[in-house]
């Protein structure tokens, strides 16, 4: 409430979700004796909800000093009516406690993550005409002991890219592979892996990436002086979301097309995707729509609602991604006969694609939003890997201003 921009904004004390009640720690104050102690006069709060007759907002306990579960749960699901009435006409920030938020969020979304830590953050869109929730960002404040002493030259992490241009294979056309910026289930790590959401978006972290991979790419003309034909993208939303971060400020050879044979082999619930009528009502893709283009050739079937592999919340088959990956090499090969392309896609299938393509055994997953070149000669029926571009997080000195964060020292969950 100490913000200087406000304007006439008001924190509302709201008591519907304050936490769930397991102990005496969660038995909240009197109105009176919060008047007493000064808080009520805070000209910020609006204390309407709290005020008598409601002195005792707080839960009642059942026994001993917890809240019944059917009181929590009837609290939970006006709270989500609510939320959905707010959100049709603005923003809202709530803060609360760990509890009650992951209890909103498994009945919102089904899904569960680590505990938000003292000062986190969620960050959650509503679409109304599907009546679905989706989280679309999480953050932690990170106190370090380090960090607790004076630091005459600071020095910010931000994406920076090993850069040694590209090869010129003899005239052969090559495409270029990328993989898609740091997601949400990529920070939360495999140890978290079953609290993993379905088809992540991108953190801040991974949007930096793919917007330092594209800076670096304009800057060596890449587009034209690699002549490029065609970008293709797999149609999980983090795929899409690096390909246009990446893509958006370069002379495009044409729209973005999306590709559901390089969507990501089926290992989680994070491969699972979104119909593309629902990708339509993203709001983080609303201004990035019209980089894009499903060609009704490159969809695997006629049902676009129903894209990805059939395996829903369950793991895609040996067999099956196996035929997807030999599927594409042949496609590919038909491809580099003439020109040169980008996909956009994910570590796994790029990993198994070499590895299939160029007898590799020992080809290597990608890291976030690397890139590398394979050429492909049809006389041998030969692919080769030429050249290969990283991108990592690293501690830089010098910078003028330090690069986009979340406010209050949050800094965005990494692997």
């Amino acid at each position: 409430s100490t913000q200087s921009t406000w304007g006439e904004e008001r924190i509302i004390v709201n008591p519907l979700f304050t936490e769930i009640r397991y102990s005496v720690a969660d038995a909240g104050t009197e109105f009176d004796e919060l008047q007493h102690q000064g808080f009520v006069e805070n000209t910020r709060l609006d204390w309407a909800a709290c005020r008598p007759p409601h002195t005792h907002w707080w839960p009642t306990a059942d026994r001993g000093f917890r809240e019944s579960t059917a009181s929590s749960h009837q609290r939970l699901q006006r709270f989500v009516q609510w939320v959905k009435q707010a959100l049709h006409t603005s923003h809202l920030v709530l803060v609360g406690q760990h509890r009650f938020w992951g209890a909103f969020e498994r009945a919102t979304t089904g899904q569960e993550h680590t505990a938000i830590t003292a000062c986190g953050m969620l960050h959650f869109t509503y679409h109304p005409i599907e009546d679905r929730f989706v989280l679309c960002d999480l953050a932690r404040s990170e106190m370090e002991e380090e960090s607790l002493e004076e630091e005459e030259d600071p020095k910010p992490r931000r994406p920076t890219l090993e850069f040694m241009g590209f090869s010129q294979s003899s005239g052969r056309h090559s495409a270029f592979f990328i993989r898609h910026g740091e997601s949400l289930n990529n920070a939360l790590g495999m140890w978290n892996s079953w609290r993993w959401v379905r088809d992540p978006s991108l953190t801040t972290t991974g949007l930096l990436q793919a917007s330092e991979l594209g800076k670096t790419l304009m800057e060596h003309d890449f587009i034209a002086s690699q002549h490029i034909e065609a970008i293709y993208a797999s149609p999980l939303r983090r795929a899409i979301l690096t390909a246009c971060t990446v893509f958006r400020t370069q002379p495009l050879p044409g729209p973005i097309h999306l590709f559901p044979l390089i969507s990501e082999i089926r290992t989680s619930v994070g491969d699972a995707g979104t119909p593309f009528g629902g990708l339509k009502l993203d709001p983080q893709l609303a201004d990035m729509l019209p980089l894009l283009s499903l060609d009704s050739e490159l969809a695997p079937s006629t049902d676009e609602e129903q894209w990805w592999p059939r395996q829903d919340w369950k793991r895609e088959s040996e067999k099956d991604w196996k035929v997807r990956v030999a599927k594409f090499t042949e496609w590919l090969k038909r491809q580099l006969t003439c020109h040169s392309i980008v996909l956009v896609g994910h570590s796994h299938f790029w990993q198994e694609f070499e590895r299939h393509a160029t007898s590799n055994a020992t080809a290597e997953k990608l890291k976030n939003c690397s890139m590398f070149q394979l050429t492909y000669n049809p006389l041998t029926d030969h692919f080769e890997r030429v050249h290969t571009v990283c991108v990592q997080l690293e501690a830089v000195s010098g910078r003028e201003s330090p690069p986009p964060d979340l406010p209050g020292g949050l800094a965005l969950l990494t692997e």
